[in-house]
């Protein structure tokens, strides 16, 4: 009985064939690899913040009337058609949408949330002579 080896086409072919599925194997590691990494940092307290964020930002754009004031105690209020914010930013932090009636006087709580010391917020605004662009961004330190 003969033994045949391999022929130097047949074996550099094993050699791409099997190179090519190691190099698939990395890839497909090094992706799971960043996504985990992706999921992972979005944590409860950044949910939490988005969630606050895109609520603000929703009412903020169909608003007719845009205020903000801030006490110069870490609590801003942000007042727009009939719903108030009151953002304190001072520990415990707070955050309370309010339900008003002109002049600002408080009709109901609807909703009142205890926010976690690792995200906070800061305002800014831009003034274009008649007209405030008003900015409130959130930020999230793990």
């Amino acid at each position: 009985m003969k033994i045949k080896g391999f022929s130097l086409v047949e074996l550099m072919l094993v050699i791409v064939i099997f190179s090519a599925f190691i190099g698939i194997i990395v890839e497909i590691t090094l992706l799971y690899n960043k996504f985990s990494r992706e999921w992972g940092f979005l944590s409860s307290t950044a949910l939490d913040a988005k969630e606050i964020a895109i609520s603000i930002e929703t009412n903020m754009i169909t608003s007719q009337e845009l205020k903000v004031r801030y006490n110069g105690a870490g609590v801003y209020t942000i007042l727009l058609d009939n719903i108030a914010y009151r953002l304190n930013q001072n520990v415990p932090k707070k955050i309370e949408e309010i339900t008003y009636s002109h002049p600002y006087t408080i009709v109901s709580k609807q909703k009142e949330k205890n926010v976690k010391n690792e995200i906070y917020w800061k305002f800014g605004y831009r003034d274009f002579g008649f007209t405030y662009i008003y900015e409130i961004s959130f930020y999230v330190y793990n």
